[in-house]
């Protein structure tokens, strides 16, 4: 924006309007006549009237600093519009400009907002106003007329950024940084009260047994294990009792056990999976109670126990309303779990429960289930 009919710099206040950044282009009929189509009205500014003229829009952010300098020598150059072929007066304008920064070591003089600065919106003036006192501190300071300003700048930046690297390194380097750390800690807890960490965070010999098992239940099937309760049940119930552990598909039909001892079994089986829940809960790690009852399946444990005892593939699907390849996937899951168990078995040093281990593998691997694939060879 450049005056027609005034000089003074700090006379440019008037025109701020058109610096708003949003409608410089505003209509001011309603409020004010225009003199001029497509040129601003006149304004009244000390008792001298103004008229600005419009060159192009400049958003807010462009704006520097609002300054009382004034233009003595290039003020007749002003009273007219200036194109970009009047380079006399332009590099004129732009000589005395650089006079001006140089006597005011590079920080004209600010402007006090005046009254007619008082129709800009709130939100432009306290900007001004704050950077006003910005520049008024800048100056104040000791560094600002210094000769190696820009160097100890520059130092200071580089200094500031190693300072914010090394904090976001310390921050990667705490626990705080781990998102899950709370349920971390929840889980460690879980496992400490059930056994499988020491005191100290070293893994216990239920643990081990733990990684060795995972085919099933990390949890309760080391807990099912430890009680010795495989160990006094026939091959085909072990079977049976592992097939919990390795049925993923939802059964609404829960068949009842075929004999005592996969009852008695069952009953065991139920009382871990409420010991792991409620430890769970008393640890406050948050789980699914839907997702963790599915962790154990009772629906093919007596399609198991009935593979196990030698009953043929069609007669089993008389009795069941199982998909036929979920019971295949099911029951060689169940033949990679005995092997799992076997091991564990011999990390443990109980030579029984290898037994039964190896006695339910074997009965279970046979027949149509664990033939070869009549499209692979």
């Amino acid at each position: 924006l450049l005056p027609r009919g005034g000089s003074s710099v700090g006379q440019w206040g008037g025109s701020l309007k058109g610096f708003m950044g949003q409608d410089t282009q505003r209509d001011v009929s309603k409020e004010e006549s225009a003199e001029a189509e497509g040129g601003f009205p006149s304004m009244s500014t000390d008792g001298m009237e103004v008229q600005w003229k419009l060159l192009r829009k400049v958003p807010l952010w462009k704006i520097a600093m609002l300054s009382n300098a004034k233009l003595e020598k290039t003020k007749e150059r002003l009273s007219g519009s200036l194109g970009a072929e009047d380079t006399e007066a332009l590099m004129a304008i732009a000589q005395e400009l650089e006079e001006l920064r140089t006597v005011h070591q590079g920080t004209p003089p600010l402007m006090d907002l005046p009254k007619p600065l008082q129709g800009l919106q709130m939100e432009f003036f306290e900007q001004m106003q704050i950077h006003k006192n910005l520049l008024k501190g800048l100056t104040a300071s000791k560094c600002h007329n210094c000769e190696l300003r820009e160097e100890h700048f520059g130092s200071f930046r580089r200094r500031k950024e190693c300072l914010r690297d090394i904090e976001d390194l310390e921050f990667v380097l705490e626990d705080n940084s781990l998102q899950m750390m709370g349920e971390l800690r929840a889980k460690i807890h879980v496992l400490e009260k059930l056994g499988f960490l020491n005191d100290d965070q070293t893994i216990t010999l239920k643990g081990r047994v733990a990684a060795e098992v995972m085919t099933g239940d990390e949890i309760q099937l080391p807990e099912l294990l430890f009680q010795g309760t495989l160990q006094s049940l026939e091959p085909a119930e072990v079977a049976s009792m592992l097939s919990v552990f390795v049925f993923p598909d939802k059964c609404d039909d829960e068949p009842e056990p075929p004999t005592e001892g996969l009852a008695a079994a069952i009953k065991t089986i139920r009382e871990i999976h409420s010991k792991v829940a409620n430890t769970q809960i008393d640890c406050r790690l948050h789980f699914v109670a839907e997702d963790f009852d599915r962790s154990i399946n009772f629906g093919l444990h007596r399609v198991a126990y009935q593979w196990a005892t030698g009953m043929s593939f069609g007669a089993i699907m008389q009795e069941t309303l199982v998909q036929e390849g979920s019971i295949v996937k099911a029951i060689q899951r169940l033949e990679e779990l005995c092997r799992k168990v076997n091991s564990a078995g011999k990390l443990m040093g109980d030579p029984e429960l290898q037994k039964v281990a190896d006695a339910a593998g074997d009965a279970i691997r046979r027949d149509i289930v664990f033939a070869v694939s009549l499209y692979l060879k």
